[in-house]
This record gives C-alpha cells, structure tokens and sequence, in this order.
C-alpha cells in the first residue's frame, strides 16, 4: 500500500509500489491493477526495471498524438519484450525500449490516408 497526496494520480505511484516490494523481495511476476493504474510507461518500467508484468485495463488515450489528424495512439505500437523492440505503425522497428523515449521510433511516419 502506498499513501500519496490528494492532487497526484495513481499511476503516479505505481512505481513507488514496485520499488517498495522490490527492496522486500516481494515483487510480483505479475501485478494485476485497475484502470488508474495502467499506463505505457508503467507497463515497459515494469518489465525493465522489475522484470516483472503490470496487467490491467489502459486508461483511455487522451494524447494528442491519438487526436490529430495524421497521428498515432499508443496502441497503434507494438512492442516486442523478448527482442526489446517496439516497431510503429509503419513497420520501423527500434533497436531498444528506453522509457523515456519510447514513443519515437518513427523518426518520419507516413502520412495517413485520409
């Protein structure tokens, strides 16, 4: 259990729950969340930091990316954890999954068709 401020969210804290349970030894293999939860950075620090898998329903993609004309949701990625690549909608593939820059491995997707 892990106790946070009123204006944070809890995806937030996620990570500060895994770490807590890994300096215990009590990470799980699989962590089974709700919707507040579960995020696209969550879900890659998990595996890569934890080695470990967080399994809930996504939060619904409110990016811009996924409501501009032209531009990509989250979900369009896919990521391949064994080989640690993710390849975009376009087929480029990355050579590695860092968290921080996860989301671009399209240095130049093609335009949608409209």
């Amino acid at each position: 259990m892990e106790s946070a401020l009123a204006p944070g969210t809890d995806f937030e804290s996620t990570a500060l729950v895994h770490d807590s349970l890994t300096r215990r030894a009590l990470a799980p293999g699989i962590h089974l969340v709700d919707t507040g939860y579960v995020t696209a950075r969550g879900v890659i620090a998990a595996q890569l930091d934890h080695d470990g898998e967080l399994v809930g329903p996504m939060m619904p993609d409110a990016s811009r990316q996924s409501r501009t004309k032209g531009g990509y949701p989250a979900s369009a990625f896919t990521i391949d954890w064994d080989n640690r690549q993710m390849t975009c909608p376009s087929g480029k593939t990355s050579r590695c999954i860092h968290s921080p820059t996860i989301f671009r491995a399209c240095e130049s997707p093609p335009l949608r068709s409209a």
